[in-house]
């Protein structure tokens, strides 16, 4: 889970992303691919894996996937399904509204 890849008490080393070798335009294209993948998700056109991390490494144009395992000490992902609150948020869209 996200708590378990970025716990609470992790402080950044700096401010600057390009500091930790982060590089914008790889950012903007990461946001594209997420937008483009929510909106797969919400239609229903796309069969995503959970448990899945993706990684892109903008220097040698490679795409890395692991898959994450429950941690059982992690207070979010080691809780059962029924733990926790769901919500649907793909709804009928109603077409007289703008």
């Amino acid at each position: 889970c996200y708590r378990c890849l970025v716990p609470d008490d992790v402080t950044p080393t700096s401010g600057r992303c390009t500091d930790l070798g982060v590089m914008g335009p790889v950012v903007g294209s990461i946001g594209n691919l997420q937008a483009l993948m929510a909106m797969q998700w919400l239609l229903q056109l796309n069969n995503f894996q959970s448990h899945q991390v993706m990684r892109f490494d903008g220097f040698t144009m490679q795409w890395q996937k692991w898959r994450l395992l429950n941690d059982p000490d992690c207070s979010v992902c080691s809780a059962s399904q029924s733990d926790h609150q769901t919500t649907n948020l793909a709804s009928p869209i109603n077409e007289d509204v703008l």
